[in-house]
Order: structure tokens, then sequence, then C-alpha cells
């Protein structure tokens, strides 16, 4: 600031000068420093203020004070009025100092008068602040001007002679000055705490100034009697007779060092104060500064002693401050003497502190800070060349905190640690001495939780739940750099132990580990390893852990191995034993990490899992999720599986995968994926088997091989349950490892994939991911192209078993799979002529199924088409295995049922001709007729339909026919006949019910029968039917219908409704079924339902428009009646005349057109039997003329 040194114009003309009387109107001519302040002090700002002292010089001046009288005009101005520079101290000291002792005492009653004054009191009445300013700044330039004059004394010989005078009068002027002062414990709380101000010395409050006064005329006094001594010793130098004088007493080093003291204690008091109105934590936030100038002078102070040190052979600074630390811990007590026998300034026996060792520490801490400044006042940290340890005061205050009659808390213990990890690992040079007594402490108390009492349970330390996480919690404690808040001693005590290692080793002090870890290793005895619970076990393992991280990790997991050996597993509890467990994967990690081999704990481990397997119980099971998840950790951190990570795996992998549930089965496989994965990428590069490289990549294959792989194609085959997608991973991860790296294993790629992918029992779910996975190498997929291996056939075989097995599912493995169809030149093919895509069809099964059958009725060659029949015989040549193991466990899935009777109908329809061959009967198709549709049990009438096979049936029996049907029946016998059979069965099978009866109309509306002459306008296929329902179904016993023949009727019927009376279908009805009809009305007793049906549907039939309206349907009708009077007529005329005279009651004009024929065909019976006249033909015949109005000639 530009009031803070002031520049006075050149003094007044002789004439104007009259010392001490005068008052000067050309202002002030001597430079001064003084503090100005920019308000509380912060550990992380650590500027000083650009006008105060240090920065404008000061440790220069106090260097060379002749500099500053160079620079004075003569005469100079004190407290507003003129004086002589060279006589002002000699003649007129008292005078000053008096002044400034009124303006001191002005200031003071400023301060007390502010703060008892009423709010209303006018601004006019109140003290002005620059004033305040005012009555500081003339007392600074006087002790400015007095260091000045002293400095010219000293300087120049001529002036010795003054020395006595000068002494003598400063000397009683400066003490008098000082028992103003007093000491800051005299000063109220609310100043010291509250007089720091951002605005620095254009602040108004009177508090402000007052504060800074006694910081600026401390040191000033301090350094002016520094002075003093100087001056003293120069006198009895020249002067003997003054060594044994009164005057020399008054003056010389005892008073020196007294006055530091009372400045040091001063600022301790301040310090305390603040300290005591903070809780504990606050403390690491706060500094002991009240405000940046108590900061400065604690930094001049500093600087001060340290040169007095270094120049004069005085005290150190921390030599001083050590004192009255002692004081502050108690230990002992300064003398209260002083040299001026006056109690004011005596220093205090004790300081009222509540926590003396945090505030010592905390103390220590920003002090050691304050050696990161330079002599300039500009903060560089370490790097200032300043700075110095003070470690027995540090161990001083650790002994009394941690003694055995110590009451020190967590929560003290938590600030404790972290203010000495900030000496020792920051700011001092190494020294395991502080680590080492803290260490005295926690190893007598490793079980203890470490908990303060009343905290949230958050604020507990957690133990991470693998080897991983535990190894990662030591390493975040190292690796921040400052603790989390809720941290306990115990991890920080580690870290402060971490870092200091780290520090040693960095500077290549390792003497410093020799000397610390005997100290360690010898607290462990096997008694005291048995004593630790779950929790001291878990301190045991983090110290390890830290040791291991930062000294010599092989030598300590030694160590801690032969520790372990003295914990047999069966000793310890459950707990006791994961802690061990995660202990050892830790290890294991850092191991990997650091390159080192891990087979000589691996191995142990092993045999470890091993005994957990055979030995299942609940707490092994919790053991072997975190072995499982160690190995995982280990393969993540592993780059290249080449330090002995096939140790860990084993035996125990077959027992744990049978044994465990599908959750640990799956973690456990993920982590065998990760390490064949891992494999692959290794094995890359590593082309020469022999290399050195491989020899442990290798050993992990050879025990994959003899342990995983066993278990990956037993379940890979397993078709009760549903085995962890993971096994398809495992099987494709296998087989491209065998393709990569044939000689790396035992099986070669072919037979791995001609194992996952032709096996006859698979689990399909799995077969569809290895097929969607392995598909999609390239390698793979130009072998499975590649003709002289035949791979094509079977990949589509696979593809289709698959498919026909998948229910309802749009799964990305199909959609791959048919991704990777389409790349088959065979599909390829297939699609080209009709442009048809197999991958963006929404199924694609059927739309290969369908450009199979038009690929192959498209061929005109022969051998081509003999050559793709043999082909897609090889595509479908599973199909019945998988229709023959759904059907047979029909409950399993309505859906999966559904889907097989849909695609075998699908095929059945489109590729009949490739799937039956005439002269071999085991050919496809029968095979799947009699699986699906002609069972043995389905001959057996009592036989129930399952329910899905049921549904199935209902949606595709018409498509099987219409295949079928397509397989020239008329000239092969046994196509002829599974025809005929289907209808036969199924006619009454499928019939909706009412209850526990069945509702003849409409009841077949939804029979997949009905569907062959509503979805298909083919006669042959009407005809095929038409003709077994009748041959079968439309048949007396003597005069006792089928039981059948209702149904067959009332099919019949809905066919000839839902056709609505096409003529074509009444046409072939009456060709086909009419005769059995009429046999049936004629020969059934009177009342039989059957019979009455069958009149029914012949009285429908002849009442139709079309029948009336079509004479080829009349025609027709007719000549199946004359067929059935040349059929019976002879042996069965009564029934013949029976039915006449009911038919010449339905139709009776087509009865009197035929009336002429029967006449005839009677006559010819008559010939036939030798007779000329039958008197019951003629009987009969006579009733049905008369019946028709017809008179008998």
């Amino acid at each position: 600031m530009a009031d803070d040194v002031t520049v006075i114009t050149p003094p007044l003309s002789p004439h104007e000068i009259k010392s001490g009387n005068a008052r000067s109107d050309t202002g002030d001519n001597i430079h001064f420093n003084w503090f100005t302040c920019a308000g509380e002090a912060s550990q992380w700002d650590m500027r000083v203020h650009p006008d105060s002292f240090i920065m404008k010089g000061e440790m220069n001046i106090i260097a060379d004070y002749t500099n500053i009288w160079k620079r004075l005009k003569n005469p100079v101005v004190l407290f507003g009025r003129n004086f002589d520079q060279d006589s002002a101290l000699l003649f007129q000291s008292k005078l000053l100092f008096r002044i400034a002792t009124k303006d001191f005492m002005i200031l003071d009653s400023a301060l007390r008068l502010s703060s008892h004054l009423p709010s209303n009191v006018p601004a006019s009445l109140k003290p002005g602040t620059d004033n305040y300013m005012q009555l500081r700044k003339q007392i600074c330039e006087l002790m400015a001007y007095t260091r000045s004059y002293i400095a010219r004394v000293l300087a120049d010989e001529n002036s010795i002679w003054l020395l006595g005078n000068l002494i003598t009068s400063l000397s009683e002027n400066l003490f008098a000055l000082r028992l103003l002062l007093r000491s800051m414990r005299d000063l109220p709380d609310y100043i010291i705490m509250h007089s720091g101000s951002s605005h620095g010395n254009k602040c108004s409050q009177a508090s402000y100034h007052l504060f800074h006064a006694h910081l600026d005329l401390r040191w000033y006094h301090l350094t002016i009697l520094h002075q003093l001594v100087k001056c003293q010793n120069l006198y009895i130098t020249l002067d003997d007779y003054q060594q044994n004088s009164k005057d020399h007493k008054l003056i010389d080093k005892n008073i020196l060092e007294e006055q530091v003291l009372l400045l040091l204690s001063d600022l301790i008091v301040i310090a305390v104060t603040k300290f005591e109105r903070m809780s504990l934590n606050e403390s690491l936030k706060k500094t002991p500064f009240s405000c940046t100038c108590v900061r400065e002078l604690w930094l001049m102070l500093q600087l001060f002693l340290d040169r007095l040190h270094e120049v004069e052979h005085g005290k150190s600074f921390w030599s001083y401050l050590n004192q009255l630390l002692d004081v502050v811990l108690g230990k002992k007590s300064l003398s209260n003497t002083s040299v001026y026998n006056c109690s004011a300034l005596s220093l205090p026996e004790e300081y009222t502190c509540t926590d003396r060792v945090s505030f010592c520490l905390w103390l220590l801490v920003h002090l050691a800070q304050l050696n990161g400044y330079t002599e300039e006042g500009q903060y560089v940290g370490t790097g200032s060349g300043r700075v110095e340890s003070n470690y027995p005061q540090l161990e001083a205050a650790l002994k009394s905190c941690v003694s055995a009659d110590s009451t020190v808390t967590e929560v003290q213990l938590r600030v404790i640690v972290r203010l000495v990890t900030a000496l020792v690992t920051e700011w001092w040079e190494a020294r395991s001495e502080p680590v080492m007594i803290l260490w005295e402490y926690y190893h007598r108390r490793l079980n203890s939780a470490f908990f303060i009492p009343g905290a949230a349970l958050d604020t507990i330390a957690i133990m991470s739940k693998t080897g991983a996480g535990l190894l990662q919690q030591v390493k975040s404690r190292l690796e921040v750099s400052e603790a989390a808040q809720d941290e306990d001693s115990f991890s920080l005590f580690l870290c402060l132990l971490g870092k200091h290692l780290m520090c040693c080793v960095s500077h290549g002090q390792q003497r410093h580990w020799h000397h610390m870890k005997g100290r360690i290793y010898s607290k462990f005895s096997p008694n005291k390893l048995l004593a630790l619970t779950e929790l001291g076990l878990y301190h045991f393992v983090s110290l390890f852990l830290t040791l291991a991280l930062t000294v010599d990790l092989q030598e300590v997991s030694k160590k801690l191995q032969d520790l372990l050996s003295l914990l047999p597993i069966g000793s310890i509890d459950l707990n006791r034993q994961h802690v061990i467990l995660k202990l050892n994967f830790a290890l294991m990690q850092l191991y990997v990490e650091r390159g080192l081999d891990i087979a000589d704990i691996a191995l142990p481990l092993q045999s470890i899992g091993m005994e957990l397997c055979t030995h299942k119980s609940g707490n092994s099971v919790m053991l072997m999720r975190t072995f499982v998840e160690g190995i995982q950790d280990i393969i993540d951190v592993s780059p290249t599986l080449q330090l002995s990570e096939h140790s860990l795996i084993g035996g125990w992998i077959t027992h744990y995968l049978s044994n465990s549930s599908l959750v640990d089965s799956c973690r456990l496989l993920d982590t065998v994926n990760s390490i064949v994965s891992k494999l692959r990428q290794t094995l890359n590069y590593i082309m020469d088997e022999d290399s050195t490289d491989g020899r442990q990549p290798r050993k992990m294959v050879e025990v994959l091989l003899q342990h995983v792989l066993p278990y990956v194609q037993s379940q890979y085959s397993n078709t009760v349950t549903q085995p962890p997608f993971q096994v398809a991973d495992l099987a494709a991860s296998f087989t491209l490892l065998a393709l990569e790296q044939p000689n790396f294993q035992t099986q070669s790629f072919d037979q791995l994939f001609g194992y996952f992918v032709t096996s006859e029992k698979v689990n399909i779910r799995l077969m569809k991911r290895y097929l969607s996975l392995v598909l999609l190498e390239d390698t793979v997929m130009r072998i499975v192209i590649d003709p002289s291996k035949n791979y094509e056939s079977i990949v589509i075989q696979a593809w289709v078993r698959c498919s026909l097995l998948s229910v309802n599912e749009t799964s990305e493995e199909l959609s791959d799979l048919a991704r990777a169809m389409v790349r088959l030149p065979v599909i390829k093919d297939l699609c080209q002529p009709s442009a048809v895509c197999l991958g963006d069809a929404d199924d694609p099964l059927f739309t290969f199924i369908k450009l199979v059958g038009l690929k192959y009725k498209s061929l005109q060659d022969i051998h081509r088409k003999s050559q793709f029949h043999e082909k897609c015989l090889i595509y479908f040549m599973q199909v019945d295995k998988c229709v023959s193991s759904v059907v047979g466990c029909a409950t399993s899935s309505s859906e999966l049922v559904s889907r097989i009777y849909v695609c075998a109908a699908c095929m059945v329809c489109h590729c009949g001709q490739i799937l039956y061959t005439k002269s071999k009967p085991n050919c496809l198709l029968p095979s799947l007729v009699n699986h699906l549709l002609l069972p043995h049990a389905i001959y057996r009438p009592e036989t129930q339909l399952h329910p899905f096979i049921a549904s199935a049936i209902k949606k595709t029996l018409h498509q099987f026919i219409f295949g079928i049907a397509k397989l020239n029946p008329k000239q092969d016998v046994f196509i002829a006949r599974i025809l005929r059979d289907i209808v036969i069965q199924y006619l009454p099978r499928i019939v909706a019910k009412s209850g526990n009866s069945v509702n003849i109309e409409g009841a077949f509306t939804t029979h997949p029968l009905l569907k062959c002459f509503t979805e298909c306008e083919k006669p042959e296929i009407w005809i095929l039917v038409l003709e077994s329902l009748s041959e079968k179904f439309f048949t007396c016993r003597g005069t006792v219908p089928h039981e059948q023949a209702v149904l067959a009727l009332g099919f019949l019927m809905d066919v000839i409704t839902s056709k609505k009376f096409c003529v074509d279908l009444v046409k072939e009805i009456i060709d086909c079924s009419l005769l059995k009809i009429f046999e049936l009305a004629m020969f059934a007793s009177d009342g039989h339902i059957a019979r009455r049906q069958a009149v029914g549907f012949i009285r429908a039939t002849v009442n139709i428009d079309v029948f009336k309206q079509n004479i080829v349907l009349r025609e027709s009708f007719l000549s199946v009646f004359m067929m059935l009077c040349h059929k019976h007529l002879a042996f069965s005329s009564a029934y013949v005349f029976r039915l006449s005279t009911c038919l010449a009651e339905l139709c009776p004009e087509l009865m009197v057109k035929c009336l002429p024929q029967l006449k005839d065909l009677v006559k010819t019976v008559e010939l036939k039997r030798g007779v000329g006249y039958d008197p019951g033909l003629r009987n009969g015949l006579g009733k049905l003329s008369s019946l028709l109005g017809i008179q008998e000639t």
C-alpha cells in the first residue's frame, strides 16, 4: 500500500528548524515497515501481503540497517515535529518514547471506548479511522528511526563514544515500552480472534490497529534489542571496565533470549486461543495463525533466529520453541525470574490447553510449513533450502500421547496421525522413530475397531469382499495425497507407514526398513496370531500388504507365509479363513503386477480349493466364491498368463461345477472363458511351440483340457436341464484355440468341431450359441466352405436342428446363424433364383425349406437332381430324431410341440419328394409320419391325444395331407394307406365337443380335415378324403352302422355348408360317398341315429338349389342309385325297396325317372333266378309305383 512506506520531501530550510517545536508541513521522511493484513491465514493460500514487512525487504534491512540511515533526510519528522536526525535519540529519547507510549495508550483507550459506545452515537463523535492508523504509523516511524540510528552509530567509528549514553537511555525506554505491551494473555480473546482484516491497514476497526500495533512493536522491540546487544558487546570490547558494570547487565544475550521466548510465548498464546475455539477435526483445515500478519511474524522470527544461529552461534528457532512446547506438554516449566525482575514479563508456568499433544503437533506442522518460504517471502515448499526437522519434540509429544497412562481417544489419534504424516512424509527427512512409537501403540490394539462412539455406522471401516478389493484399499491409502475424512486411525497409521517406507526406498535409505522390520515382525508370536479376531486379522493383513507394496515384496511375502503357517486353516473360524484367503489372492495379484511367479502361493491354494469342494458345506460355498473371484482378479491383471497362473487350476473345478448353484457355476465358467480368451491372445504371438514364452501357456492349456473340457462336453449334451450359456462360449473358445494353435492341444479342431456340431444328443440352446460364435470367425467359415472338408452340409444340418427346436425366438444367436448361412455357397445358390435373402426372412427355416423344394423341382438333369437329393437328406438327417425327442416328451412345451409339427408339415408339403423314396423304406417321411401322425398308439381307439399334440395337429394336419398327396397315392399303396389312415384316425379324434357329448351340427367347422376342402381346390385331395371316410365309416354290420358314421355324416354336412354347396364338391360327394350313404340308410335299423342322419344328408342334398338346377348332379344321383340297385336288388330286395320308398318321399321326380330302369332290373333279376315272376320283387315295385302315383301295368 502507498501509505505503508512513506517517502518525505526534502527537509525545511535551516532557519525554519526548531528542534522539537516546529510542526512539519512537508510530510515525513522516514522509511518504515509495518504489518499489513490480508485477513485470516489459510493453509491453501501461503502468499504474504505485498506491502508487509517481509515483502518490503525486512530481512535484508535487519542484516544491514545503514542503508535506511543513508536514505534519511535532515530533519526527521517524528510525531508531526521536526527533529535533528543526529541528536534526537541522544537528547530527546525519553520524550519520544513517552509520546509513543501516549499514542499507544490512546489507541488502546480508543478500542475500549469504541467497544462501549452505543450504536446510536453520531459518526462525528466517534474516533476517526485515520487517527488509528496515524497513531500506529507514528510509533512505527520512531521504532524504524531508532533501528537506523543505532545502525549508524555502530557503523561509524567516530560515534562509538555515544554508545554508553545511548545504551542506557534506550534500554530503559525499551523496557518501559515493552512493559506497556505486557503479554498477549492480557488481551481480550475477541481482539486476538477477530482482528484480522482483508482490507489491510485501511481497516476502520480500532481493534485491528491495536492488535497489529502489538505485533509491530514486538518485532521492532526484538530487533532493536538485538542491536543494543551488539552495541553492548562492542562497547565492552572497547572499555573492559564495562564488563562488570550495572548497565551491562541490563543489556546482554540473556535478555535477548528471554525476549525471544516472550515473543514466542505470545504467539503460542494466540495459537492456543484459536485452537481452543474450534473442534479437533477443524484443526486439520485451520492454521494456528489468527491472521496473515501473525504467520508473517512467526516466519520473520524463524528467519531471524536461524540467521542468529548460523552467524552468531545462538540457539536455533526449534531450540527456543521446544522450551515452550515442553511447558505446553507439561513436561517442565521455565524459570519465572525475569532479567527485569518483573512478573508482567515473566513466562507462563503453563498454558491452558485441553489437548496438549494435538496442539503441539498442529503447531509443529504449520511452523514446518513456514520453512517453505524464502527470505524474500516467496513460498516454494520443500525446495526453499530452509527445511529443518524437529524430531526430538515430535517424538516427545508422541510418547506422551501413547504412553501407558494416556487416555488418548480415537478422535485425537485420527488428527495426530494425519499431522505426523504431514511432518514425516512431506517436510522432514526420513526418520523411523515416530512411526515406531505409533506402532508400539497400535500392535497392542489390532483387535480394536477404532470406531468413534456415537459416530454414524457408515464411518466404520468396511472390509473388502475380494482380494483385489483388499489390495485396492491398501493402494488407495498410499496413492491419495490426503486420506478420506472418515478413515480410522489405524488406516491412517498404515498410510503413514507406507508413505514413509516409500520415501525411504525412493531415496535409497533402506536402512530404515532394516531397523523397522525387526520391531514389526517380532510382535507376532503364535499366541498373538491365534488371539487375533477377524478384525484383528484384517488389520494384520492390511499391515503386511502395506509393507509388501512399499518395500521388498518377496521378503515380506515369505515372512507373511511363515506367519500364516502358524494358523492352520482348520483351527480358525470361517471369517478368519475368509480373510486369509483374500490375503493370498491379494498377494498373488501383487506378484502378477510386479511380474513375479505365483506358483509358491498358488499351489497350496489349489489344495485348499480341492478340500473345500470335496467337503461341501455352507462355509465352503462362501469361501469358494471368494476363491473363484480371486482367480478372476488374477486373470484380469495378468497380461500373458506366464507367471504359473495354471497352478490355480485343478481337479477342484470339476467338483465345484458339478455341485454348485447355477449362479456360482456361471461365475466360474466366465472366469475360465476369460482364461481361454487371454490364452488365445497370448498364443497368437507365440508361433514356436518350443519357445520359452510358450511353456506357461501350454501348461494352462493342458490343465484346462484335463479339468474343464470334459465338463463342457458333458453339459453340452445335457437336455434334461438347462446348462449355463457359458458352456457354449467355452466350447467355442476351445474349438477356436484348437484351430489357431493345433500343436497346443491333444484334440484337433476337426474333432472338437465335429463333436459339438454333429452329436446326436445336444442342448440346442447351447448349439445355437456355439455355432453363432464359431461361424463368425472367418477362418472357420473358410474351412466350412472348403469342399474337401464336407462341413457345409453338416453346418446346415446343425442350423436346421437349431431352427427346428427354437420356439418363438428372435435371439441374436439365430440371427447371427442366419447371416452365417447366407455366406455358404449352397445357400447363395438357393437364394439367387428367387432373390430371397435368408437373413431377412421372418422365419429363415421355412424360407430355406421352400427354396430347397423349388430348387429340387427346377432341376431337370437326373444326375444333378440325385446329387442335390443326397445333400438335402444330410440337411434333414437329424429331423426325425428331433421330432421323436420332442413328441416323446410332449409335456415339456406346447410351443415346442407346435413348432415341430409346423416345421415338419412345411417340410412334407414342400420337400415331400426329397423326404420320400419309394424304394427306400427307411427314408425320412415314414419316420416323420409314424412319430407325428400315426404312432402305434393312435390305432387304439382308447388312446387320447395329448392336448399339446392335438392342438398342433389341428394347425398342421391339412398341410401333411397336401404334401403326402403329392407323392402319387394312386400308384403307391404305402402313400395311399398313410392318407387313408390319417383321415380315418383323425376325423373322430379332433372334434369340437360341448361338455361330454358331441354336437354334430357345426362340430367340424374347425376340423383340420375341413381345410382339405376350404384351403384346397384340388379334386384329388377331396376324393382322397371322401373315399377314405366313406369306406371306413359308412358301413354296417347287419343293421348296426359304424360307430363313427354319425360323425362322418356330420363332417360331410359341414363340408358342403362351408363350401356353400359348391357344384364340384357336391359332384365329388355323390360320386365318392353317396353309394355308401345309400347303403347306410338302407341297412340301418329304423330309428337309428345314423340312418336318420343319412336320410337327412340325402334330403339336404336333393333340396339344394344347385342340385335341382344341375342336371349332371341329378343324373349322377340316379346313376349311383341304380348302381346300388344292381348291387343289392338280387339279395337284399326288401332293403332296396325300403330305401326306394324313402327316396320316393324325398325326391319323387327323380324316382319316377328311374322307375323304368328299376322295372327292367327286376325283370333281369327274375330271369337270373329262373322264375318268370317273383312276388316279392313285384310287390315292392308295385308299392313304389303306387307311392309315386304311377299305375302299374
